[in-house]
């Protein structure tokens, strides 16, 4: 319910919203996300899980143009980022980088969505310089933009031992 107090006809009064949530709303894309991630000692790794855990649908949809990407930076004892990650679009923020999203037809690239209960994992190396990393999920709605401007983004901090 909302009250409606604006210009519009009847006002002042209550009524129902016609808003309508998606991915351009950050809290409730993070909503339908489930981010895990621990420290695999045995092989050495940082194990990072993105699941669709709430949508009836792929994510990300609406266009061919939304693309989520989960990028993880590793960092050494100076708070210096390690190894860049490139991607299609030529982004190298990161050291390692998925994308999700499905690319026009003519491109000749897979759909990389994420189906709805799936999870996607992104395993990166950690080599004895590493002190700490980042994960980051960003959400643009193209997907040759900079990182800087998507449209929201959300990140983790990791402190390894």
């Amino acid at each position: 319910r909302v009250n409606r107090s604006g210009t519009e006809v009847g006002a002042p009064r209550s009524g129902r919203s016609h808003r309508f949530l998606g991915g351009r709303d950050r809290e409730f894309a993070l909503s339908g996300l489930e981010l895990t991630h621990h420290i695999d000692q045995a092989n050495g790794v940082l194990v990072v899980s993105l699941e669709n855990t709430f949508a009836g649908h792929n994510l990300p949809t609406d266009s061919r143009n939304r693309a989520i990407d989960l990028v993880v930076t590793l960092f050494d004892s100076r708070g210096e980022p390690l190894h860049k990650a490139v991607t299609e679009a030529g982004k190298t923020e990161g050291t390692a980088r998925l994308r999700f999203r499905n690319p026009y037809r003519s491109a000749g690239q897979p759909n990389t969505q994420i189906p709805p209960g799936e999870t996607r994992t992104l395993t990166v190396d950690l080599s004895p310089e590493v002190h700490r990393a980042t994960i980051k999920v960003l959400y643009t709605l193209e997907p040759y933009i900079p990182d800087h401007a998507a449209h929201w983004s959300q990140e983790w901090e990791v402190q390894l031992p």
